[in-house]
């Protein structure tokens, strides 16, 4: 009986530091990969790093009310509901990227880019779509997406 009480505990610790975030990919009318240049500022997970534009998800909120608020609040851009379309659900761990949990990632077209302003992080890194992401300080999640999403164009 020990060893299971010892189990419950471990799941229940878990299930505390787990997080369901939602983020949006953002394509230019450009062709271009439209991300946030994270700010390098200690405690926040992936300082100075490139990322979609994103964060946790609150209480209550489901994912695409999620990533619509985020956009909201990390940019100018007021995007519609229909307009944006569920890319995938990335698993998380706290070894490659710092927190444990779920990342649920959209996906948006036609941007004009240079509408957008910023409110959250250093600005905006524009990235085409057929580059070579490698040479990016991209993290590890959104490389991961970023290479899934380009392969399915058939441009990886």
């Amino acid at each position: 009986m020990r060893p299971l009480r010892t189990n419950c505990i471990i799941i229940i610790r878990m299930k505390s530091n787990y997080q369901i975030s939602a983020a949006v990919i953002l394509i230019s009318n450009n062709n271009e990969f439209l991300l946030q240049q994270r700010d390098d500022k200690p405690g926040i997970t992936n300082p100075g790093q490139i990322s979609c534009f994103g964060g946790a998800i609150e209480t209550g909120e489901q994912p695409i009310d999620c990533a619509m608020r985020e956009i909201k609040e990390e940019t100018t851009l007021d995007l519609h509901k229909q307009d944006v379309k569920l890319f995938g659900v990335y698993g998380a761990s706290m070894k490659e990227q710092g927190w444990l949990g779920e990342g649920h990632f959209f996906v948006t077209k036609g941007i004009n880019a240079e509408k957008i302003q910023i409110h959250e992080g250093r600005g905006m890194a524009k990235i085409k779509l057929d580059a070579d992401l490698h040479e990016y300080k991209l993290t590890i999640m959104t490389k991961k997406v970023l290479q899934d999403y380009t392969k399915r164009l058939g441009l990886a």
